[in-house]
């Protein structure tokens, strides 16, 4: 009897999630990732449970690559650096992004926004432009900014406004951003 294979659960994991990154969901087949690794799709299901324990793993993945383009430094300001990198993330990974904040995988996705809000809270901190302001301006401004960065990656992301190169976009934030701290700062509570 030949030595039975055993497949990890990050290859299988792997596959779901490069598909997902060139095609998005549509396709995505339990058939089509033992396809891949020229099995039947018993080893999929002996290590997940259902295909959708694998989707949440391929937004768990999608989340973490979304944090590594918030967290890269780009201009020498964080809280710039963590707008552009939202934005080049829903631009670069257009159906990763759909992916992660699709109607289907929300539960998840606040899980990972809260980690993400925390994070990113916590690298801005000591922010000279911050030092000011109070927890609950802090506050307002980031979920004002939220709310910009999202309408923007959205729009980018499906084509609605075309924003070439990053260039544009870091000038974009900026000045979004700087509007918005103005505009918090001139309503002092």
């Amino acid at each position: 009897m030949p030595p039975r294979i055993r497949y990890k659960k990050e290859t299988i994991i792997d596959i779901a999630f490069e598909y997902v990154r060139k095609n998005g969901w549509n396709g995505l087949t339990a058939r089509y990732i033992s396809d891949q690794i020229n099995a039947s799709t018993m080893p999929i299901y002996s290590c997940f449970k259902s295909m959708r324990q694998l989707e949440d793993e391929v937004v768990k993945r999608a989340m973490e690559l979304c944090m590594e383009y918030l967290t890269t430094p780009r201009t020498g300001d964080a809280w710039i650096d963590n707008g552009v990198g939202y934005v080049l993330f829903a631009r670069n990974e257009k159906y990763l992004f759909r992916a992660a904040f699709d109607e289907e995988h929300v539960d998840l996705r606040k899980k990972y926004d809260q980690l993400m809000w925390e994070q990113v809270g916590e690298g801005l901190r000591a922010y000279a432009r911050f030092r000011t302001l109070s927890e609950n301006q802090l506050n307002e401004l980031r979920r004002g900014r939220w709310v910009l960065l999202h309408g923007l990656a959205c729009l980018i992301n499906t084509k609605q406004i075309v924003i070439r190169d990053e260039r544009e976009i870091r000038l974009a934030v900026e000045r979004a951003s700087r509007i918005l701290l103005s505009g918090i700062v001139e309503n002092v509570e």
